[in-house]
């Protein structure tokens, strides 16, 4: 959960700098330019869904984590007894 965590914030960096930082110039490889307003609009639509992401996974983790403390605690009060 933690790499995807990870995975998730590199992805959103990666959002960031094409809606951010985008050069002027054309790739004419891959006809895009830079400074077109379709790629910077796309760009910043999947900032937001990645965040979005990057903030359920985190909040799913935290729930699992707070679940396996619970039951560690169980197991443990169950072996005194």
């Amino acid at each position: 959960m933690v790499l995807s965590i990870v995975w998730l914030i590199l992805l959103v960096l990666g959002c960031v700098a094409l809606a951010i930082l985008p050069y002027p110039d054309v790739n004419h490889y891959f006809q895009y330019s830079g400074s077109q307003i379709g790629a910077r609009i796309f760009a910043s639509v999947m900032f937001f869904i990645l965040v979005c992401l990057c903030i359920s996974k985190f909040m799913m983790t935290v729930i699992v984590y707070r679940y396996w403390k619970i039951l560690k605690f169980r197991t443990t009060l169950e072996s005194l007894v």
